[in-house]
């Protein structure tokens, strides 16, 4: 099952109201599936600035390990738009390079190597394969070396969460520095069968220590989401980041979660998808793509 995700929480119940920029934003959920074209999530970044700058896509399993990412130039007070369905299926992604002018002087001085050489030319490759396979079995692979232990859960669609930073650098190390700039507002929506499912805005972080949401009477999922303690690597990933609560009431109730750092929303419980293939088998053993 796959569930549209409606941003209900009461200090943004309102639809007008829009988060104030971030150095970083949270997708707080994605679904897609590799087989059904009509089920896919996208979001859209918006750079508020005058200056270019770096911006880092980094999805992650639902246990929060880290399985793909990669960055790109966004220009001043320009948009990008992220097809996950085309970054997973395809393997293929927008990527630009900076301009010569205007300068952004808060960058690194070889702030775009690595950013690729063309406009609009980033692919995936070889690493398409094992990144379906990893937010699909919740198996952490890379190359010939496997992780045993579950780093995510077992879905019949690609499921998992999305980190967008602003980088001082177009590096693909994991650690790069990332730059302070409250520069990226940005949206989503999650779309199946040919409707819009649901949208709203990216969440700006760091999240807050609680959340209160209206829940509306009837059948709803509420989904929480808790920061990971840390980097998620081999071992350590066995806390679920978000987890889905069915809601069934009469009367429409509030909810109150607590966290470190903490978010919340609700999402409406949807059939099926008839095309799915089912998820892959579990984690002993590398896999053969």
């Amino acid at each position: 099952m796959f569930a549209g995700v409606v941003l209900l929480v009461a200090a943004a119940a309102r639809a007008a109201d829009v988060p104030a920029p971030a150095a970083s934003l949270l997708l707080p959920r994605f679904e897609v599936s590799l087989e059904n074209p009509t089920v896919m999530t996208t979001f859209t970044v918006t750079n508020v600035s005058a200056l270019p700058q770096i911006v880092r896509v980094m999805l992650h399993t639902d246990r929060g390990y880290a399985v793909v990412w990669y960055s790109t130039a966004v220009m001043p007070r320009e948009s990008m738009t992220v097809n996950l369905r085309r970054l997973l299926v395809e393997g293929k992604f927008d990527q630009r390079t900076l301009p010569v002018s205007p300068a952004n002087p808060k960058l690194a001085a070889d702030a775009d190597r690595e950013c690729g050489e063309h406009e609009h030319s980033g692919e995936m490759g070889m690493a398409l394969m094992p990144v379906r396979y990893m937010l699909t079995s919740g198996c952490q692979v890379s190359g010939i070396i496997a992780c045993t232990v579950p780093m995510g859960h077992r879905h019949a669609h690609a499921i998992g969460y999305a980190v967008i930073d602003l980088m001082t650098t177009c590096s693909t190390s994991a650690t790069a520095p990332r730059l302070g700039e409250v520069a990226l507002t940005g949206t989503f929506e999650q779309r199946a069968g040919g409707r819009l499912i649901a949208s709203g805005p990216l969440v700006p972080l760091p999240l807050p220590s609680s959340v209160t949401l209206r829940v509306p009477p009837d059948e709803h999922d509420v989904v929480v989401w808790r920061a990971p303690r840390g980097t998620v690597s081999c071992g350590n990933g066995d806390e679920d980041v978000f987890e889905v609560r069915h809601v069934d009431a009469k009367r429409a109730q509030t909810l109150t979660f607590r966290g470190e750092h903490v978010w919340a929303m609700v999402s409406e419980p949807m059939p099926p998808d008839p095309a799915a293939a089912g998820p892959p088998p579990g984690c002993p053993g590398v896999p053969v793509f």
